[in-house]
Formats: structure tokens, sequence, C-alpha cells
């Protein structure tokens, strides 16, 4: 078994292979760690449950080797695996969780619970939906949007000019025309001016309030207008 690598930086930058720079992450204790066959390349490559990937003695193979990763484009640690000659692209943190949790979920993705993409230990992972993905990167500040200080038309995320959408997403309230706005709930009066009182107001499916004298309204000017043409075309028959 290769030798303890505890205490070494993420991020470590090594020599240079193939004219790129070889990063490896960090492990923090090597000494219980436990290995397993990476699917699909059994006898060939194993992964470890704190994040480190070996490359198994075999034909052509003469020792066991610890590989060092490399960095992909989205910042995740990834290393190369050789079957029959056909090289496949692995992030280090998929392996992990095929080998120890099982194949990934329709619709799910690999969350890293503390938001650091260099820690790929079991401990760390888990699957998880898109939606919680993007929340955990949201809760860590890791997110795109997060750092992100004004919207497009350059008005400042401000606690009173930010609002949350279902999806969890934020946006900007001069934008959408709300700043200011009293929330529904805490209205008295109806936009035309007619009061919200337990006689005058109904709820629909959704909960949502509404005016019944404007609700009569419409339905007075909708009553009007279809009799109207009707007039019309009895006149033109």
């Amino acid at each position: 078994m290769p030798g303890s690598t505890a205490g070494r930086l993420a991020g470590a930058t090594h020599a240079p292979r193939d004219g790129k720079p070889v990063v490896e992450a960090y492990v923090e204790d090597a000494s219980a760690e436990r290995w397993l066959p990476v699917p699909g390349f059994e006898g060939m490559y194993a992964v470890s449950d704190l994040g480190r990937v070996r490359s198994l003695a075999r034909k052509g193979v003469r020792k066991d080797r610890l590989m060092k990763p490399s960095r992909d484009r989205g910042g995740y640690f990834r290393v190369i695996l050789t079957k029959d000659r056909a090289k496949t692209y692995a992030t280090v943190h998929r392996l992990v969780t095929a080998a120890f949790i099982g194949p990934l979920p329709p619709g799910k993705e690999t969350r890293h619970l503390d938001g650091d993409q260099a820690n790929n230990a079991l401990s760390n992972l888990t699957y998880g939906t898109r939606s919680e993905n993007s929340l955990d990167m949201v809760r860590h500040g890791t997110h795109r949007q997060v750092r992100k200080t004004h919207c497009p038309k350059s008005h400042e995320y401000t606690p009173e000019n930010t609002y949350i959408d279902p999806l969890g997403r934020r946006g900007c309230r001069r934008c959408k025309g709300t700043f200011g706005a009293v929330p529904h709930a805490s209205r008295t009066h109806c936009p035309q001016g007619h009061e919200y009182t337990p006689e005058n107001t109904y709820r629909d499916k959704q909960n949502r309030r509404y005016c019944k004298t404007c609700r009569r309204i419409r339905n007075r000017e909708a009553a009007a207008a279809r009799s109207a043409r009707r007039r019309q075309l009895a006149v033109a028959a």
C-alpha cells in the first residue's frame, strides 16, 4: 500500500506531466482508509473512502500506484482510467459514490456537503437533486449567483430589494416592479379601493384573496357585452 499522504494541502501542484500540472487533493487521515474496486474497472483500479484512486498491479503494470488527479473545467478532481486501450475521464467524487453508495439514481447528482470540491471523502458526499445541490452551493457561498451583488440592470441586491421565488432563486424587486410594495396579505383594500371585509372577500383554490365587488362588476360588464353582441347579430340577421 502506498505511504500515507496525511497533511498534504488541497491544490498542491506537482511536477508537470505531459506539459500539464497535476494537482492533488487534501487527505486528512489515511490510517483507517478503506478501498473498494472501481465499478466497471475491477482488478484494475480501486478507490478509497478518503477520495484517493489507485492503479492496481496487473499485466503491463508492475505495481500498485497512487494516482494524482487533475482538475477539470468545473474545478472537480478527475483521473484517467484505461481499459482495453480506451481512456475514460472520471471525476473522483463519482468514483467514490459509485463504489461505496451505489449507482447514481436517475435525476440525482452528487453533493459535496461542505461545498469543497477538493474534499472527496465519502463522509462529505451523498446523492441529491439538482435543487439540493444548488442550495448547498448557495449556503456555502460558492454558487456563482450568490457572489453577484447587483442584478443585470445594476440594482443592488439589498434585503429590501431582493425576493426569493418558489424555486429558491433570487430576484430583483425593482426589476419586477414590486420594490416598496405592501405585501398582499397586509392590504386592507383591493386595487380598485374596495375594502377587504369578510363579506367582500373570496379565495380561490390556491388560497389567493380576491374582491367580490370587483368580481360582480366584471360579471355585469361581461353580461352586458354578451347582450349587446346578441342584439347586433339579431339586427344583422
